[in-house]
């Protein structure tokens, strides 16, 4: 089970809330996507973890077309145990990766799995360059936390995935640019999301309009 607790922390930093409300007595944690795969994919960990049982509610917004959904799960005993597996270290501005990601190979993917399911966007564009058109596939994630986004950092390198940090504005960016790139990152680390899986496929299958025809007049030759 060290890939689904891996999975579970990594959703805690990336989007999810350990709940410790001592004044009302709940403790436990939550989390709310617009991907309903991924909160069933959470709740199975979470079961399958700490046997814990989670509540699924709808969720929609004002002025918000897309459909969320919001996971609780009320467990005193789950909250304590992720408490101490990150070692306080856990909020938007502090999360840290638990040590077990940078010795525990499969609690590792599972922290990076769980961690770009939740923070990470898949980029598929041009830009220009000069009279070219140059094409641009990413994963990016973005965050206040500059010494969390290198501790993620740290741990893509541990599985042979290179990428750069740098600053847009208020927040640090993480970015994992190219088809070589990306290849490693589905062979090591891929989505849970059907959605996210066939993007991350699109991105590194992603060919200019040149490209197509090379390709499509190299064919007919064949």
């Amino acid at each position: 089970m060290d890939f689904e607790y891996g999975y579970i922390t990594g959703v805690l930093c990336g989007r999810g809330h350990i709940i410790q409300d001592q004044k009302n007595g709940n403790y436990g944690v939550s989390l709310e996507s617009g991907d309903i795969e991924l909160i069933h994919f959470f709740s199975h960990c979470l079961h399958d973890v700490f046997k814990a049982k989670t509540k699924i509610h709808p969720l929609k917004r004002a002025r918000n077309t897309t459909k969320h959904h919001i996971l609780y799960c009320y467990s005193k005993e789950t909250s304590k145990k992720l408490t101490e597996t990150f070692k306080g270290t856990v909020g938007t501005h502090q999360w840290q990766p638990p040590a077990q990601a940078h010795t525990n190979q499969a609690f590792r993917i599972g922290f990076l799995r769980g961690f770009f399911d939740h923070k990470g966007t898949i980029r598929i564009r041009y830009k220009k360059s000069g009279t070219r058109f140059e094409k641009i596939r990413n994963i990016r994630t973005s965050s206040v936390n500059l010494r969390g986004l290198f501790a993620v950092k740290k741990l893509l390198l541990l599985e042979g995935i290179r990428c750069i940090i740098y600053r847009c504005k208020t927040l640090h960016v993480l970015d994992i640019e190219g088809k070589n790139r990306l290849e490693a990152y589905q062979k090591k680390l891929n989505f849970t999301s059907s959605e996210k899986k066939k993007r991350l496929e699109n991105a590194i299958e992603f060919m200019t309009s040149n490209e197509r025809r090379i390709k499509k007049s190299t064919t007919a030759f064949v």
